[in-house]
């Protein structure tokens, strides 16, 4: 969910480098910004023997170790199945949805990070798939992507289908062998809840120092879709409530087809399902940004695949088909059939 550009983060460490050989030229200097400086310039030099980004631009990342790691211990095996199952049984492998106080919690998500389906995207990405953000219960939370259903990986290599950081099954090994201190991402959220900040993807996952400090990695909440959401709280008629709401959005016709006509009868209790948004970045239920970063490393979108319906998860309506159906048929078409969990429970 979070490749970062590693070329960018290559640069940086670069530059601290050439910093640190400046500052020992001048090692008279004791003040406590020099010793900070140097020991920050010192790290990013032992750093750059970390993850590093090959010289061709559209290759894959190519991971270099300048010391030797001790091999991980065989463990339980990765938990995958077939996406050509119907929905219902791909649905059924994920761990179901609590119920939320926030309602935009209670979504199945399809990180889109390379704009598979034809918007923002990455040039590279993680070989990451659907994920479910469970309701936070505090402004600190963790996601841990390798337990509990709830973070799936691209089960078989796909080639140059698409580029990514590592294929599934080599991204799934390193992960495996993790302690559960680097499966997880700390997330810190607003007071509302619609935004949060990943304060340690880089260090977590690819084991670069520092660079969490250099990189603000956030996920926030459509504006678009907080506000459908606030105007159905409380409301005696959710049907009559939503279309008013949708009836004063600019996007309302463009993100909300689902309400034209209306059609009481047939509306689902659910803003998104009721919706039936199309794929498309200004009507994605979240938004994935880097900041800074340089040209196709801005961010991507995240679109709902699957709601909270009766305590199981439902497919997200579409115009004749539904938001899994469009998914699958993505996946399809870089060559992903199976998805996995890095660990069975």
């Amino acid at each position: 969910m979070f490749a970062a550009d590693f070329a960018s983060l290559q640069s940086l460490a670069k530059a601290l480098c050439f910093v640190s050989s400046v500052l020992h030229k001048h090692a008279g200097l004791s003040s406590p910004l020099h010793h900070h400086l140097v020991l920050l310039a010192i790290v990013a030099c032992l750093a750059q023997g970390a993850p590093q980004v090959d010289g061709n631009e559209t290759s894959h990342l190519a991971i270099k170790v300048t010391h030797k790691r001790r091999l991980p211990s065989a463990g339980p095996q990765p938990r995958c199945f077939d996406l050509v199952s119907d929905e219902h049984a791909v649905f059924g492998q994920f761990h179901q949805p609590a119920q939320a106080g926030k309602p935009w919690f209670q979504y199945l998500l399809w990180l889109d990070q390379v704009g598979l389906a034809g918007g923002i995207g990455m040039r590279r990405a993680d070989p990451e798939a659907l994920a479910y953000l469970a309701p936070p219960t505090g402004t600190s939370a963790i996601v841990n992507r390798c337990t509990q259903r709830q973070w799936s990986i691209f089960g078989n290599p796909i080639g140059t289908a698409m580029h990514v950081t590592m294929e599934g099954p080599s991204f799934m090994a390193r992960m495996a062998s993790f302690s559960d201190s680097r499966c997880n991402l700390e997330f810190t959220w607003n007071r509302e809840r619609t935004e949060a900040l990943i304060t340690n993807y880089v260090w977590a996952t690819w084991r670069v120092p520092l660079f969490d400090r250099f990189l603000r990695i956030t996920i926030t909440l459509n504006p678009f879709f907080k506000r459908l959401f606030d105007s159905v709280e409380g409301a005696h008629n959710f049907s009559t409530a939503l279309q008013t709401a949708v009836s004063n959005e600019a996007l309302g016709r463009r993100c909300c087809p689902g309400l034209f006509p209306l059609r009481e009868a047939a509306i689902p209790m659910d803003v998104v399902a009721a919706c039936r948004p199309p794929m498309v970045d200004e009507c994605a239920l979240w938004l994935r940004r880097n900041h800074p970063a340089r040209s196709g490393y801005e961010g991507y979108s995240v679109y709902p695949v699957g709601y909270r319906s009766s305590g199981v998860w439902a497919a997200v309506p579409q115009n004749g088909t539904t938001a899994f159906a469009a998914f699958r048929h993505a996946m399809a078409k870089v060559g992903v059939n199976q998805l996995c969990f890095v660990r069975p429970t």
